[in-house]
């Protein structure tokens, strides 16, 4: 490292050293001999790509790693870390003042606007550090004022609204899904309810684009090559983060964006049976059953308690309109449309059918899942209880297709 640290530009070795050393004594929870002043204006200069173009010609062309990446990569760790520690409160007060100043000066120079533009950048690191630091940013904002980060909710609503398929769209999806998750976990009810509100109908109108409620919709949306599986298992955590939500800020609010999985859920169904990519169905499937079974969040470890408390005045209705979709899709042999591929583990995937071949369990647990409880749900209520026959039809049905598979 040191030959190729001494054949870069003065400028790039200090801002270099400036950074190496501020992140050296974030570690050891002391402060660094530069002023915050410094500090700040080392990664604000590093997250804009902070090499000027004379810069640039002075490195020698044997020097393959570009100073300008480098030092994006650096700053945009730096910062998360930084944004990290302050909200663990794991440093001495002395830290820990040094370290907000150093914050407060990169807010005074709107460094989240800097962030966000390398949302739609091409490289993949790049682009993934700046949406981490940014939904860290946004969750220390909120930890501390209350407050949603007025350059980012603009971005993201614009985003969710244009609902056109990229880069900048995953990473808007990807950094309020960290927050929202950052949230839950932390129980933060009053700032789950304020970012709710800031997203609300923005959330609804990109659901509207990705699971629009015509079947034929949904079918155009997934014979369109141009929206990738990405985008849409992003919306689907996303989904199932709103989900887990619902039965937190019961007592307080549900908004619409809380009650999608319900309302659309015809159009996962669709996806499910659909010509999708396999992981997208899996993931749509898996978001149906948690949510039927009020388990959504589960697997970030939200808490048993999450589902403890008063339920709102729509969860029953949503539950049954989930419970009437599923025994509708079934109805009308969406079970036959169903993929189930073959097992996977770590070391590839093991054909279905012959000796030793196996289907995908969870795939098959959860659709059994899915059904039975539906079937329960569906009997409960009014109309359902009035319905037995049908409702012991389509059970016939089930275990008929289950038993010619």
């Amino acid at each position: 490292m040191e030959p190729t640290a001494s054949k870069e530009p003065g400028p790039v070795r200090e801002r270099r050293a400036c950074l190496t050393e501020a992140y050296t004594c974030l570690r050891r929870g002391s402060c660094p001999s530069q002023r915050a002043h410094d500090v700040a204006s080392a990664i604000f200069v590093g997250v804009c790509g902070g090499v000027s173009s004379g810069d640039r010609e002075s490195c020698p062309p044997e020097n393959h790693s570009d100073p300008t990446v480098e030092l994006s990569c650096i700053s945009m760790s730096l910062l998360e870390k930084i944004c990290s520690a302050l909200i663990s409160g794991s440093l001495s007060p002395a830290a820990t003042l040094y370290h907000a100043e150093v914050l407060t000066g990169l807010q005074d120079m709107d460094l989240m606007l800097q962030l966000i533009l390398h949302f739609q950048s091409n490289d993949q690191i790049i682009s993934h550090l700046a949406a981490k630091s940014v939904s860290t940013c946004v969750f220390y904002q909120l930890h501390t004022s209350s407050t949603v980060c007025p350059v980012w909710q603009q971005k993201c609503v614009q985003a969710f609204y244009s609902s056109t398929p990229g880069p900048a769209l995953n990473n808007c999806l990807w950094s309020i899904t960290d927050v929202f998750k950052r949230l839950l976990q932390g129980g933060h009810q009053e700032n789950i309810a304020t970012l709710l509100a800031a997203f609300d109908s923005s959330l609804m109108a990109i659901c509207s684009t990705f699971l629009p409620e015509e079947r034929s919709e949904v079918l155009l949306c997934l014979n369109d090559a141009s929206r990738g599986g990405t985008t849409l298992c992003l919306l689907l955590e996303l989904l199932e983060l709103l989900t887990a939500s619902r039965v937190i800020c019961a007592a307080d609010v549900c908004l619409q964006s809380q009650r999608i999985t319900s309302t659309h859920s015809s159009a996962l169904l669709a996806i499910i049976g659909g010509s999708s990519h396999y992981f997208v169905k899996k993931r749509a499937l898996l978001l149906l059953k948690r949510a039927v079974l009020q388990k959504s969040g589960e697997d970030w470890a939200l808490g048993e308690g999450l589902y403890v408390g008063p339920k709102d005045e729509h969860l029953l209705a949503d539950m049954s309109t989930l419970a009437k979709s599923m025994l509708t899709a079934v109805a009308t042999d969406w079970l036959q449309r169903v993929q189930v591929e073959s097992s996977s583990f770590f070391g590839g995937t093991r054909h279905v059918g012959g000796k030793g071949g196996k289907a995908d369990g969870v795939m098959l647990r959860a659709l059994g899942l899915l059904l039975l409880k539906s079937l329960e749900l569906y009997i409960q209520t009014p109309s359902g209880a009035a319905g037995v026959n049908s409702a012991f039809e389509v059970c016939v049905g089930i275990c008929r297709v289950c038993g010619a598979s």
